[in-house]
């Protein structure tokens, strides 16, 4: 029966939404086999395609790309997108995060940027009370993890910028 959902039809596996082709190659690779064996067409582009089911693996930091889906959903309401999900919500220390690794100096930053995002994003939900409280609850954190973070460059060969490492938290 499975077989028969794809026997020829048309998949695209989309990726613009990823910074880098590379993080996702293993995920095009694995979908890209098991569409062709059960009789189906693959494409893998950076565009959304009308005329195929569109595949989306999760990575929806990108605010282009976001807006992208979005706009492509409402003008082709009847074309499929199917988002794979690699990665699933984890509840810490009252955060909500995806690859939520480090402990209560982690949960600092999370808690600003979850309020950050929602504030100055408009493809994100707005803040509740409980992000704001939980954001206040956690803000004499984020100061000491901004100090240590700065104490710690002071004694590298090269500077690593807050940017980056908040980045990579995001």
């Amino acid at each position: 029966m499975a077989v028969l959902m794809y026997m020829n039809k048309k998949i695209n596996i989309y990726y613009s939404n990823h910074g880098k082709r590379d993080g996702v190659e293993d995920f095009i690779i694995l979908l890209k086999n098991i569409f062709e064996k059960r009789g189906g067409r693959v494409t893998v582009s950076d565009k959304l395609d009308i005329n195929s089911i569109n595949v989306i693996i999760d990575e929806f930091t990108n605010y282009i790309c976001n807006k992208e889906i979005r706009a492509f959903k409402n003008t082709y309401p009847d074309v499929k997108l199917v988002f794979v999900l690699t990665e699933f919500i984890e509840s810490r220390l009252l955060i909500d995060s995806f690859n939520f690794f480090g402990g209560v100096m982690v949960a600092a930053p999370l808690a600003a940027m979850n309020i950050v995002f929602r504030i100055y994003r408009d493809d994100f939900k707005n803040p509740k009370l409980k992000d704001w409280l939980i954001a206040l609850l956690y803000s004499p954190l984020m100061c000491i993890y901004i100090i240590v973070h700065f104490l710690r460059n002071i004694s590298r060969k090269e500077h690593v910028r807050l940017s980056f490492k908040l980045h990579r938290l995001a």
